[in-house]
């Protein structure tokens, strides 16, 4: 289905292996309910990279009615009086990936366990002409191969995304930003490995003006959780 609302928050990041039964045990037990279960937040997800995928291991998606859900008082004072347990886990993410984005388009149906994440960049027409490309061809022609059930593109909204909060000091070193995301659900690792083939190839980005050969982290769900299931 289209992501809920228009706001997403991303959160991309390493653990070491030895923190990682404590990191689920957060996650499951009481961070994922806790962040949806604020005022404006629709929907969270987690994920695990594939064995031998690019990095970040693990990832969150946390879909918001509006990005500037995401700057809102109650969302700021949580961060900033994060609970005992976060305080600890938050102190132990590495290489972490933290974006506030705006959905510029979103379509499909039901939610994949198979993700791709690729962080496209524009070649010499800049954003807008991406922006056009992804919502009238790129994103419904994913729709339309088969096993895709989900495509949405963002864009970062910077002045919304900052780290100047008792959560963003505790990890330590500045949180990298995503200034675009595309994101593909499938049915299968294979369906979203054929798609990605036919449709996001070398060929088909330059046709559209963006750079060839972008990053793809490949990554399968763990976990989702919406306001409704609390």
């Amino acid at each position: 289905m289209p992501l809920l609302g228009n706001g997403l928050l991303a959160v991309w990041n390493d653990i070491a292996p030895e923190d990682e039964a404590d990191f689920e045990a957060w996650y499951r037990g009481e961070h994922l309910a806790e962040r949806v279960g604020l005022p404006g937040f629709l929907r969270g997800r987690r994920y695990r990279a594939l064995e031998g995928a690019t990095a970040p291991r693990f990832g969150a998606l946390y879909e918001t009615e509006t990005p500037e859900v995401l700057a809102s008082d109650r969302y700021l004072a949580r961060l900033d009086d994060p609970t005992p347990m976060t305080a600890r886990m938050i102190a132990r993410f590495q290489n972490t990936h933290r974006t506030v984005l705006r959905i510029e388009s979103s379509t499909g149906r039901g939610i994949g366990g198979a993700l791709a994440v690729i962080r496209p960049e524009p070649a010499a027409s800049g954003d807008d002409r991406m922006a056009k490309a992804m919502a009238d061809t790129i994103l419904p022609q994913l729709a339309d191969s088969a096993g895709v059930v989900g495509a949405h593109f963002a864009r970062v909204e910077t002045a919304l995304t900052s780290s100047d909060n008792a959560e963003g000091r505790a990890r330590g070193t500045p949180d990298q930003l995503d200034n675009r995301l595309l994101l593909i659900e499938s049915t299968g690792q294979a369906e979203l490995e054929r798609t990605i083939a036919q449709v996001l190839n070398n060929e088909a980005l330059r046709t559209h003006d963006i750079a060839p050969a972008p990053a793809i982290g490949r990554y399968t769900m763990i976990h989702s959780l919406s306001s409704l299931d609390l």
